[in-house]
């Protein structure tokens, strides 16, 4: 009953809090049409003068509702309360091509060798296709601040560490549940020379995926990176699915 009232409770201010939108964004770089969600915070269209930190998720079916969920949440307007500030959340729809319902882009949009966890060139036209169509997009319709994250889990969650290897500040945050890191992707990020500051979260769990679950923990024992502000998860009796 508790379990059951908590998730009446947050669909009730999910509902009664946010402002939820449609858009499509053209892509010359992936050369069709991308469907994105957005989610405004409550003062959005109060407060015209305000601009907003943003979440980009990935795995909009899977992350963009949890994500908005707990947005809200977080953001409370009492400055003793408030985790997080008040945030616009964008995803970008992956599960299907547009053009034929039976063909995943997911898979497409952040492959990657699964020898080294680099992505390869369909997923670095998707990387290019965020930092140079989205971004701005983004921000000439939307009041976006300076600080920006994303978020992807399992397939995205290695696309989004990927991107920690950018020469940009664009994107601060790189949120990765449940990511597969194999050995040469660990030593790219613990060595790679950032230009700007970064913040990089990972997680696993017991009962992750194997692959995923020993390579996580073997990259957070192996890392030593300063130049990163690095948090760690380990969930005790959590699966793929339940870490989100």
């Amino acid at each position: 009953m508790n379990n059951l009232y908590y998730l009446f409770t947050l669909f009730t201010i999910c509902v009664s809090a946010q402002t939820d939108l449609t858009t499509t964004i053209q892509s010359k770089i992936l050369d069709e049409d991308r469907y994105l969600s957005v989610h405004l915070p409550r003062s959005y269209n109060d407060s015209i003068s305000k601009n907003y930190t943003l979440i980009i998720t990935l795995d909009v079916e899977n992350l963009y509702y949890f994500t908005v969920a707990n947005s809200e949440i977080y953001y409370d307007p009492d400055p003793d309360f408030q985790v997080i500030p008040e945030t616009i959340i964008v995803g970008i729809k992956q599960n299907y091509n547009y053009k034929n319902s039976e063909n995943l882009i997911r898979g497409k949009d952040a492959s990657y060798s699964t020898k080294t966890g680099l992505i390869n060139k369909n997923a670095i036209q998707f990387k290019d296709f965020i930092y140079n169509e989205l971004l701005p997009f983004l921000k000439i319709n939307y009041r976006i601040n300076d600080f920006s994250a994303i978020i992807g889990h399992s397939l995205t969650a290695t696309f989004v560490s990927n991107l920690l290897l950018e020469d940009n500040d664009r994107i601060k945050a790189f949120i990765a549940i449940s990511p597969n890191l194999p050995e040469e992707l660990t030593t790219k990020i613990n060595t790679y020379n950032y230009k700007n500051s970064k913040i990089y979260y990972n997680s696993t769990g017991s009962f992750d995926l194997p692959d995923h679950k020993t390579t996580t923990q073997r990259f957070n024992s192996n890392f030593n990176c300063e130049q990163l502000i690095y948090k760690y998860d380990f969930f005790q009796n959590e699966n793929h699915t339940s870490l989100i």
